[in-house]
């Protein structure tokens, strides 16, 4: 039977700009291929490589460590919460290797359904992923091009809060952190931002709230540098940004950046470095980031 069954465990603490959060919990999930359930086709679309999903995750949520001057927003979610939800979720995986991928393609649909505890929501996320060899000789090697995309959208399902997400489940793009990639930006650092005041009326910094939605796009382009040790180089351009539930999102609110990067497909897994700046900077974001992180390039 080609059931794939996981069951994780998981103590998370994570620092962030405006405050502190500690996740603990844990996920049980499960994938079931279509084509195994006699599922060949839908219409004219092959349901080849297409794995359904179904998870249940429980956890305990923390906020705190705010500053004295934090906003209302930030402020109402101090304390603990718990988050009971179910997961659905679809993927198409024809990629011809999960650590260093040449070619083929992912697509994906994750939603998370809360209600049974905890604040109800609904969060959705749409990811795609391509690669395209374009080049590929004994002399330059094989050069990949890889278009990727993401879209994700959430709302509370209950009144006071204008119908964004509870503070932990919203989108904080920027970095390579997880939830898709800006590279170019501190983690976690996009978003819709407020300014903060201090105890005179008088502006002073500027606080990331997160957003309930949001957008993300990038094109990169990989090529060989030491194929025998499984080192490659890439050049890459980022865009996307988050926005609250009132806002639209739009081409002119993302963030763009353009870098360069080192893929070491080493023995302990893959591992990324990358150097980006920002194009349209904001006051508090920095010249030049570095980011460096393990995993494949999905």
């Amino acid at each position: 039977m080609p059931l794939a069954v996981s069951l994780q465990g998981f103590d998370n603490q994570l620092y962030l700009f405006s405050f502190n959060q500690s996740e603990i919990g844990f996920l049980l999930n499960s994938g079931y291929p279509l084509a195994d359930l006699g599922l060949r086709k839908l219409g004219p679309f092959s349901l080849e490589h297409i794995t359904a999903g179904l998870g249940y995750q429980f956890e305990s949520v923390g906020i705190s460590n705010l500053s004295p001057f934090t906003t209302f927003d930030i402020q109402n979610a101090k304390g603990t919460s718990r988050v009971s939800e179910f997961l659905p979720s679809i993927r198409r995986f024809t990629v011809d290797d999960p650590r260093d991928p040449r070619s083929g393609s992912i697509q994906s649909l994750d939603l998370e359904l809360a209600g049974l505890g905890g604040t109800p929501f609904i969060k959705g996320v749409l990811h795609g992923h391509w690669f395209f060899p374009f080049i590929k000789n004994p002399r330059f090697g094989e050069w990949v091009y890889s278009p990727s995309f993401t879209l994700g959208y959430g709302t509370a399902l209950e009144t006071g809060n204008g119908g964004n997400l509870p503070l932990y489940e919203r989108f904080f793009p920027g970095g390579l952190n997880g939830q898709g990639q800006v590279r170019g930006y501190e983690i976690y650092s996009l978003g819709p931002q407020v300014t903060l005041f201090n105890q005179f009326g008088q502006p002073f910094g500027v606080e990331q709230v997160g957003g309930s939605k949001e957008l993300l796009f990038s094109q990169q382009i990989g090529f060989p540098i030491l194929d025998a040790l499984g080192l490659r180089g890439n050049v890459f351009f980022d865009a996307g940004n988050s926005f609250l539930a009132r806002d639209s999102i739009t081409f002119n609110g993302l963030q763009y950046a353009w870098g360069v990067g080192l893929f070491w497909k080493s023995p302990f897994g893959p591992i990324n470095v990358d150097i980006a700046k920002p194009i349209n900077r904001r006051p508090n974001d920095q010249h030049t980031v570095f980011d460096f992180g393990a995993g494949a390039p999905l």
